[in-house]
């Protein structure tokens, strides 16, 4: 079941990329534990979807075992080098709009809702001149939502914002949704700078 939930999810992710104009290239990434009817199924998939399609493994088959992927690339590049995008949102949208048009176009869902603190911070931003950045949304990669328990292809469903970052010099907003933990940053004395090796070869301020 979970695995035909994924490729509905496929097409999906399929058509956003049609919106955008650009050529769909499928990268099956190969594990051990594959079996080829399993592949061959994935490959019947994207053929029914016009999308081309490479099985990968590079892990283990090295250079060799990605060859059939960068011949599909070079093709494309040789084909369409320079497509043209289209953009989920134009920069002159409100940031609000813009992280609407993301849920509905890009996730297939509802709308977005903004918690009292990102608006408090959305209204602080706005004030502050950078309404007309583009948006980053922190969301979950299990689901196109943001709860990571709903998987395939969801319809109908709302993004909660629960606040806004401000990336100044990025020169983007990130809009951190559901119950996401962003990577944190590093403090000003990183304690990789007094990591080292000693004149035996052994790790010195490792902890």
């Amino acid at each position: 079941m979970c695995f035909f939930r994924a490729c509905s999810a496929l097409y999906f992710f399929r058509a956003c990329l049609s919106l955008c104009f650009f050529p769909c290239l499928v990268s099956i990434n190969r594990f051990e534990t594959d079996i080829d009817s399993e592949l061959q199924i994935i490959r019947e998939h994207c053929n029914g979807l016009g999308a081309k399609c490479a099985v990968s493994d590079i892990y283990g088959l090295g250079g060799e075992g990605g060859a059939e992927l960068a011949g599909h690339v070079m093709n494309s590049l040789e084909t369409d080098p320079t497509p043209t995008p289209t953009f989920t949102y134009e920069l002159s949208d409100s940031p609000e709009e813009k992280m609407r048009k993301i849920v509905q176009k890009v996730y297939g869902g509802a709308d977005v809702v903004l918690e009292s603190k990102a608006k408090s911070q959305l209204k602080t931003m706005i004030k502050n001149g950078f309404g007309d950045l583009p948006i980053c949304m922190a969301k979950t990669q299990y689901s196109l939502s943001d709860d990571p328990k709903l998987i395939g292809r969801p319809t109908g469903f709302t993004v909660n914002v629960r606040e806004l970052r401000l990336s100044a010099g990025a020169g983007f907003i990130v809009a951190v949704t559901g119950n996401i933990m962003t990577m944190p940053g590093l403090p000003r004395k990183p304690a990789a700078e007094a990591m080292g090796v000693g004149p035996n070869g052994e790790a010195q301020g490792v902890f």
